[in-house]
């Protein structure tokens, strides 16, 4: 069952004030967004808990696809210039 929680929400909410800055070439202000901070309190008896956004799982599965794709691309660069001995890769076609 989905329970929600009663949250203290303090009532100093603050309004931060986003960078400006002045551009070298044109000389025009650009400013960052502003956002709004607040402060929440939870009870003693509760607790909480970052939800995990990267599982390891998919992480190490996009890693070996990556490195496979990479492999695959060095053979087939070393098979290009197998007959060019000598010859630097950057000048491969």
């Amino acid at each position: 069952m989905n329970r929600k929680a009663c949250l203290q929400v303090s009532e100093l909410d603050d309004v931060v004030s986003g960078k400006t800055k002045i551009d070298q070439r044109q000389g025009f202000v650009t400013k960052e967004d502003d956002h709004k901070l607040a402060y929440v309190t939870l009870p003693r008896e509760q607790s909480f808990k970052f939800p995990d956004l990267f599982p390891e799982d998919e992480k190490i599965l996009d890693d070996n696809k990556s490195m496979d794709e990479a492999k695959q691309g060095f053979t087939r660069f070393l098979d290009k210039t197998k007959t060019r001995p000598g010859l630097p890769g950057w000048f491969s076609y």
